[in-house]
């Protein structure tokens, strides 16, 4: 068995709250979103219904984050309809992003694993640490209220780079449209670009089959096709409505 007081010592879980901005009134509620199923306690846990791992917690801090995460998105971006706010949302909740903002507190220094699990570098697997953070949220919002759980989830969202997001999403929902609907795939193309060589502004114009479906401008090339494929998918879009479709 792992030895609790180095897994879970009070350096390493006030370094935990401090890193998330919230002190927990019962620490027994944090030591259970701490503790992974592979940990066996000992002695173990009486035949009562009693929760020995974080996996009940893990389920609720996941409803918990996309509620946030649906609020902040909606809130944030006014322009963006339903599909696209839903990918940018399946990114935010997914494994991979989880586990960069369980990374960014050193969640797992502080996660309690079987012997054989830690040796194995469980600490560092992508589904154990964005587990751990779900069922950390989700026992702040037991601790102390859905205000409390926000708060902290809003700090990862806010130094969120969506710039990144969109350009991808944007980009790719374009190229699947287009090969679904064209066979082929879009064609980004510079038609412009001014200023110096510090400060330059790109204009890319993005076709399909030949037809010039949208254009934008930015300070990069990335950018300025993310805006392109973006003015491309609202036609599009319009397009449908305008077909019943």
């Amino acid at each position: 068995m792992a030895d609790i007081e180095e897994v879970t010592s009070f350096d390493a879980i006030d370094i935990l709250e401090n890193s998330l901005g919230y002190r927990f009134k019962s620490h027994q509620l944090l030591e259970l979103a701490l503790t992974h199923r592979s940990y066996q306690a000992s002695p173990p846990p009486p035949a009562t219904g009693t929760e020995a791992d974080n996996e009940r917690l893990e389920f609720l801090g996941d409803s918990v984050i996309g509620l946030i995460v649906c609020d902040y998105l909606y809130n944030t971006f006014p322009e963006l309809q339903e599909d696209r706010l839903s990918k940018i949302k399946s990114y935010i909740v997914s494994q991979q992003n989880l586990s960069r903002w369980a990374e960014s507190v050193n969640l797992g220094d502080s996660i309690k694993l079987s012997d054989s699990e830690r040796l194995s570098g469980g600490a560092k697997k992508g589904s154990i640490i964005s587990g751990c953070f779900e069922s950390v949220i989700g026992a702040v919002f037991l601790d102390g209220g859905f205000e409390s759980a926000r708060r902290i989830v809003k700090k990862f969202l806010d130094e969120t780079s969506f710039d990144a997001i969109c350009e991808n999403d944007a980009k790719s929902e374009l190229q699947e449209i287009s090969q679904e609907r064209f066979g082929v795939l879009p064609l980004y193309r510079i038609i412009n670009e001014e200023g110096p060589a510090h400060n330059k502004i790109f204009e890319i114009e993005v076709e399909i089959k030949g037809t010039p479906y949208g254009s934008g401008t930015g300070h990069s090339k990335k950018e300025a096709q993310k805006n392109a494929a973006e003015e491309a998918l609202k036609k599009l879009h319009a397009r449908d409505e305008r077909n019943g479709k």
